[in-house]
């Protein structure tokens, strides 16, 4: 079972995506180190698990598609959170 999937089971809290790196790209509009979007790592802090869940999803795509070398020490998206 993904780590995500199984936290939301044991009514653990969603884990932050962030490394740390917060550097922008300007193209996307993404952290390189997380690639979240500015309004998404604004809202993190207060947003729903339900929130938190989808932008993970989100997450995932973005990395296969962009590939920032900032993230490749990100522990989430070699270790397939």
């Amino acid at each position: 079972m993904p780590i995500l999937l199984k936290n939301l089971a044991m009514n653990n809290p969603t884990p932050s995506p962030c490394t740390s790196v917060c550097n922008m790209d300007a193209q996307s509009g993404y952290c390189k180190g997380c690639y979240r979007t500015v309004d998404e790592i604004m809202r993190w802090g207060q947003g729903s698990e339900a929130f938190k869940q989808a932008v993970w999803q989100q997450l995932h795509q973005r990395h296969a598609q962009l590939c920032f070398p900032e993230a490749a020490h990100n522990k989430a998206f070699v270790e397939g959170v």
